[in-house]
C-alpha cells in the first residue's frame, strides 16, 4: 500500500510533481536513526532524569524553528523521539530527515 497516494486522494494540497520532493525514493536515514513502519525513530540515555529535560528543551526549540514537532516518549532518563510527516499522511519524508539531523547535531 503506498500511503502518500493513498492520501492523496483525500488532499490534493500535493500534486504529483511534488511527492519526489517530499519522499524522495531513497532516504538518507541519519546516523543512529532507524525506520520503523513510517517513522524515524531514535532512543536516547542520559546520567539523570535533568540532562534528559536539558535535551528535550533543545528538541522543542527545534521542533518550534522548524515547524515539525516529534512524538515523544520519556521516562526518567530515557527519550525515545519518533518522526514521521503528518501532513503528508504520516509518512518519513524529508522534513523529517532534516530534524532528525538538526537533533543529533544537539547531542
Amino acid at each position: 500500500m503506498n500511503r502518500l497516494k493513498d492520501w492523496k486522494i483525500f488532499n490534493e494540497s500535493i500534486s504529483d510533481s511534488q511527492v519526489d520532493e517530499i519522499r524522495p525514493a531513497t532516504l538518507q536515514i541519519p546516523q543512529g536513526w532507524n525506520q520503523k513502519d513510517e517513522r524515524l525513530v531514535k532512543d536516547f540515555k542520559f546520567d539523570t532524569f535533568r540532562e534528559a529535560q536539558r535535551f528535550l528543551n533543545k528538541v522543542a526549540d527545534l521542533a518550534e524553528s522548524q515547524n515539525h514537532h516529534p512524538q515523544i516518549e520519556w521516562t526518567y532518563n530515557v527519550v525515545e523521539l519518533s518522526l514521521s510527516t503528518h501532513d503528508a499522511g504520516d509518512i518519513v519524508t524529508n522534513k523529517d530527515i532534516k530534524l532528525a539531523v538538526a537533533i543529533n547535531g544537539i547531542i
